[in-house]
């Protein structure tokens, strides 16, 4: 008994070596089991649904790996379709200049390092529309500023393809993220006309410095009062944003306000006037 005592204490230096990840990436969440007691593993489909990769390949990985930890851990798998979110598979969705422009436009601003969402889907529709890219899309007056419905419905045909979001989540504020992105530019580089091509930069300046949800409601909510008021006066501008809603009145400033204008009659409205 003496003999054998000395192999069932291992140094606590040992037992932390047996603890290290076996693989990177996938099968990094297989580890030796930090508690002794512990009994059970659980995983998610690491990496598939919103994730994008093919279950069959991932479901071998995780099978070659827990082959490390079998004996100690009873171990349970849920494959996709045990989460009610995971993402419709979606047949191959195909590009045209309209929804290249809009995704690209997507892209230009993901680059900057912004997250989007689909309050800022629909302002990039709506400026690309402003500089004369014919999208067919019809905006009003919503809570988050100038909103259309059609857009709503080509996004969610997008979805799962060129772009992914929660499909049974329609706020403003679902996180959108964008697929295939060097699919995307190389499209626009090769189908779209010059003229296409000058909006899409056309855009990049307009938005420069509205970068993020906030400064996009803005520059889009001053531009639709613009447009159907046909005021031009800041002060007036201001008053017509404190009768749109309460959230806009006392989150949208006067200075930001002026400063919205000030870039639209310079993009816009002084080139009508001149």
């Amino acid at each position: 008994m003496s003999n054998q005592e000395p192999e069932t204490q291992q140094p606590e230096t040992q037992k932390q070596e047996t603890r290290k990840p076996y693989l990177a990436g996938i099968s990094a969440p297989f580890e030796a089991p930090e508690n002794p007691d512990l009994v059970i593993h659980t995983s998610p489909p690491l990496g598939s649904g919103n994730g994008g990769l093919d279950w069959n390949v991932v479901k071998t990985i995780i099978l070659d790996n827990v082959n490390i930890i079998k004996n100690e851990t009873d171990i349970y798998i849920f494959e996709p379709g045990y989460n009610n979110q995971s993402m419709p598979k979606k047949k191959i969705v195909n590009l045209t200049p309209a929804r290249a422009m809009l995704l690209s436009a997507l892209n230009s601003y993901l680059v900057l390092g912004y997250s989007a969402n689909l309050l800022v889907a629909q302002k990039l529709a709506y400026f690309l529309q402003k500089l004369g890219e014919p999208l067919n899309l019809t905006f009003e007056k919503g809570f988050y500023g100038p909103y259309s419905h059609q857009l709503q419905h080509l996004l969610k045909y997008l979805n799962g393809f060129y772009c992914q979001f929660k499909h049974e989540e329609t706020a403003p504020g679902t996180i959108v993220k964008l697929c295939y992105a060097e699919k995307i530019e190389e499209y626009c580089k090769n189908n779209l006309t010059c003229e296409q091509k000058e909006r899409l930069n056309s855009f990049k300046q307009l938005i420069d410095g509205f970068e993020s949800p906030y400064g996009l409601e803005l520059l889009a909510t001053v531009d639709f009062i613009r447009q159907q008021k046909g005021i031009n006066n800041s002060d007036t501008i201001v008053k017509e944003i404190g009768n749109w809603t309460n959230r806009k009145k006392e989150l949208m400033k006067p200075y930001h306000i002026e400063v919205a204008n000030m870039r639209l009659n310079d993009f816009f409205y002084s080139k009508q006037e001149g």
